[in-house]
């Protein structure tokens, strides 16, 4: 729990350095809503990519199984919370998630209620290879969206995630 508490104060004061320098130990005045939420979504971001990453570690051994299971859990339920915070995520967007969520469980579950532990490599294999094919989904939607201007290093990054 220390190590959730640490990370947390450091994502919180590295948001908080990125957007004005900290003087005296004074945090920089805020001028508007919108930087908070987007210092704040920082913040999560960088909370939950170590919360996976310390689930990854967790999943090393048994004896740390338990605990990194819960790690990616409080990773996974802070992300579902930013997003669905985001003021782009509208009443539209949650009902497709919700379909999404609802239809990925119904496929998770059925593929793992029959594999054996035998199988249990090829299984986890298989989903991997589906959460690339998402990436790479999620690549081309970002490509063809009409609305997003990416500069160079975006367009080189989405390329890069599409081909290799």
């Amino acid at each position: 729990m220390r190590f959730f508490i640490a990370a947390a104060s450091c994502a919180v004061a590295a948001a908080a350095e990125l957007r004005g320098s900290v003087a005296a130990g004074e945090l920089p005045a805020i001028p508007d809503e919108s930087v908070a939420h987007i210092s704040m979504n920082e913040s999560a971001v960088v909370f939950v990519g170590l919360c996976f990453m310390y689930a990854l570690r967790g999943l090393g051994s048994p004896e740390t199984a338990t605990k990194g299971n819960m790690a990616g859990v409080i990773g996974m339920l802070v992300a579902i919370i930013f997003a669905c915070l985001d003021p782009r995520f509208t009443r539209h967007s949650g009902i497709l998630a919700i379909i999404c969520f609802v239809v990925a469980a119904i496929c998770g579950l059925s593929i793992s209620s029959k594999a054996t532990m035998i199988v249990m490599p090829q299984m986890v294999a298989g989903f991997h290879a589906s959460v690339g094919f998402a990436a790479v989904m999620v690549a081309y939607a970002r490509y063809f969206d009409a609305e997003e201007v990416m500069n160079a290093g975006h367009l080189v990054e989405t390329m890069i995630g599409i081909f290799f």
